[in-house]
């Protein structure tokens, strides 16, 4: 797993949040 700036977390964790929750999953990061 590569580091990324801060805003750059948020953008992915909110992507990965997203995408969980359409499919109806819950996810742990």
């Amino acid at each position: 797993m590569r580091y990324v700036s801060g805003e750059e977390e948020q953008q992915a964790f909110k992507y990965i949040s997203e995408a969980a929750e359409s499919a109806g999953a819950s996810l742990r990061v």
